[in-house]
């Protein structure tokens, strides 16, 4: 059994690729589904590999659980990544937020800074 928040990109994905082959089971909350991972009720979750690593796999309660299997990349499900929003008649700081961000990650700066916080890539490269 598969457990997944309901009505999120993650459940799209579950419904459409495994449930010929898996039973689905959904939450309202992402705690719901740690708890019933937790308690032998769930074989597996579906979520963003940040959230899973940062909410669970790295809490005592996660420690018997891991990341298996490659990380989704299907646009048509996850789109083209995470955003910052913006308005849209804000071109210019647009610009200014994405050489920013291009400059640090050329430099060094981003993954000097990630490391503190983040046991993976959050990239997912």
């Amino acid at each position: 059994m598969i457990g997944v928040q309901v009505g999120t990109i993650h459940d799209n994905y579950v419904t459409d690729m495994y449930s010929d082959v898996a039973e689905i089971k959904r939450y309202t909350g992402q705690d719901q589904v740690y708890i019933d991972l937790e308690n032998g009720r769930l074989d597996a979750a579906f979520a963003n590999s940040d959230q899973l690593v940062l909410a669970f796999l790295e809490k005592d309660n996660g420690a018997d659980f891991a990341l298996k299997g490659k990380l989704v990349t299907d646009k048509a499900y996850v789109g083209e990544g995470t955003a910052l929003a913006l308005r849209k008649q804000d071109k210019k700081l647009t610009e200014k937020f994405n050489a920013a961000i291009a400059e640090i990650r050329q430099n060094g700066t981003y993954d000097k800074i990630a490391s503190k916080y983040f046991s993976f890539d959050i990239y997912g490269e």
